[in-house]
């Protein structure tokens, strides 16, 4: 009986580990969530946004800096680059920290891609406002 239960804790693990189908390109992430019952962003909808983009304490760009809020539409998922993918995770009032590998961010992270190095990693910070059907 304890062959069988450690064969099939193995066989678990391993069949676990292979359905892992897309690495996550994601450092870290940590979402602070303000109201678990809110509906969470899906495809068709708008979403108003602030973000933040930093190289380590260093603000680079940002939502302010450019007018005001951000607004997106997201028409296809399968579409969301590395900087838009993470408001998929978050609802109204959310905030979200995000740390991302510039080597995996370059389009991006746009004109600033040449101030990171090969190790050095990008932080994106996310507050939304709103979200439209």
């Amino acid at each position: 009986m304890i062959r069988f239960i450690f064969f099939f804790f193995i066989l678990v693990l391993i069949v676990g580990a292979s359905c892992n189908m897309e690495e996550s390109p994601y450092e870290k992430v940590q979402i602070f969530p303000v109201d678990p019952t809110a509906e969470i962003l899906k495809e068709g909808q708008t979403v108003h946004f602030h973000y933040w983009m930093l190289k380590d304490t260093q603000l680079l760009m940002s939502s302010e800096m450019s007018g005001g809020p951000t607004v997106l539409k997201v028409n296809n998922v399968a579409q969301l680059n590395h900087f838009e993918r993470p408001l998929l995770w978050l609802r109204t009032a959310d905030s979200c920290i995000v740390e991302i590998h510039a080597s995996n961010a370059r389009a991006e992270l746009q004109s600033w891609s040449t101030s990171f190095g090969p190790n050095d990693k990008a932080t994106f910070i996310y507050k939304v406002l709103k979200i439209e059907s």
